[in-house]
């Protein structure tokens, strides 16, 4: 496979400048299009069990047993308070990235269910296109599946 992901970097223009002075110059840059309010639901719903170290969100993904749910722990950094102050430290510096990257990058709607997310981004990375933002409009997945279960 070729080709490389990386998360969370470069998070101003200088580490872009330093990241293709290395040879490291990406085909395309990724930004998901989330709503602060969406994101701080996400992230600070996250909890891991101490005792097993899985993870789970007490929305999406909660544990089956109560006692589970008794021991489960949150990580500083997704308590509500750290989290906007992240997002607020980000969203002061993503518009000099965007200038930097304006040729290359691709912005996916990222409020979608996570596997419809996921094939948003693999779709761009995938099948290049023409610089545009990506929505996918997740209704007309439930009225085509609708289509297919009214037909068998």
């Amino acid at each position: 496979a070729r080709g490389w992901v990386v998360h969370g970097f470069p998070t101003t223009s200088n580490q872009a400048n330093t990241l293709e002075q290395a040879g490291y110059i990406p085909d395309r840059v990724v930004y998901l299009n989330v709503l602060e309010q969406t994101s701080v639901t996400r992230l600070s719903n996250r909890r891991v069990d101490p005792v097993t170290g899985a993870r789970y969100h007490l929305i999406a993904k909660p544990p089956d047993k109560s006692e589970i749910s008794a021991r489960l722990i949150q990580h500083p950094d997704d308590d509500e308070v750290a989290i906007q102050k992240a997002l607020a430290h980000q969203a002061a510096r993503i518009e000099d990235l965007r200038d930097f990257y304006a040729e290359k990058a691709v912005e996916v709607e990222g409020a979608s269910l996570p596997h419809v997310v996921m094939q948003a981004i693999e779709s761009v990375l995938l099948y290049p296109r023409v610089k545009e933002e990506v929505v996918i409009d997740t209704s007309l997945q439930d009225d085509a599946s609708d289509a297919e279960d009214a037909e068998d």
